[in-house]
């Protein structure tokens, strides 16, 4: 994880820690609705520590080196169930703050409208969150490729057709490739317009996502060191 990255959860922790003992203070001496801050910052202050600390909310994680040592595979990186139930609980935190303001909050139409559609984007996330935590998340390798689990939908790769692995911060930074299976696709012509990538992985499975790059592109480039197989000649009849 690079240090500017650290660095600003660092300033996320900061923020959620002051205002919560803000909120904690005006619900004491002041207005019920303090708690109200406390919940959603305390919220912040959740998401920062998971970034910075993730085996906190994951729990203990195989190294990548570990792993890498099972090449040719094949293995299975999972998404820890804990993180699933860690983002599913936020979402429903922060949907349920943003039905409290809406309801019970002196807010304008505006505020009130944007306060709703915030809500109802929460809840219409839930059955996203829900499938995967019920299915699997799931990243195969082996030495040809790797396959990409993600609920009901299954997509496999070939290393060969596939780039280096890199890191883009879309607002969370994720790990981005380019493959030559996809590249024609509509979605994968809009990925490439908006991140230069046309494809990307939904997870980061128990690693950072510059370690899990780092890993990806370390497998990679063993899976094409191995020389193709020979080409079997048969006699003209």
């Amino acid at each position: 994880m690079p240090d500017w990255y650290r660095l600003k959860w660092y300033g996320v922790l900061a923020i959620g820690a002051g205002f919560m003992a803000a909120g904690s203070f005006v619900a004491v001496t002041r207005d019920p609705g303090g708690w109200l801050v406390v919940v959603f910052f305390g919220l912040v202050a959740a998401m920062a520590v998971h970034e910075l600390w993730p085996e906190a909310i994951q729990g203990s994680l195989i190294p990548p080196d570990t792993i890498l040592a099972r090449f040719p595979g094949p293995v299975k990186l999972t998404t820890p169930r804990r993180k699933q139930i860690f983002i599913l609980i936020g979402i429903v935190v922060f949907g349920g703050c943003l039905l409290v303001m809406a309801l019970y909050w002196p807010l304008s139409a505006l505020e009130r409208f944007f306060l709703w559609l915030g809500a109802i984007g929460c809840a219409a996330a839930l059955p996203f969150l829900l499938l995967p935590l019920i299915r699997g998340s799931v990243l195969r390798l082996d030495a040809n490729g790797f396959e990409v689990f993600q609920g009901f939908r299954r997509s496999g790769f070939r290393w060969r057709d596939t780039s280096d692995f890199v890191v883009v911060d879309v607002g969370a930074p994720m790990v981005f490739f380019n493959n030559t299976a996809i590249d024609t696709g509509t979605i994968a012509a809009f990925n490439q317009q908006m991140t230069g990538f046309s494809g990307a992985l939904p997870d980061t499975y128990g690693m950072d996502a510059w370690t899990l790059a780092s890993f990806l592109n370390a497998w990679r480039e063993r899976a094409l060191s191995i020389p193709p197989p020979p080409t079997q000649s048969h006699p003209a009849p």
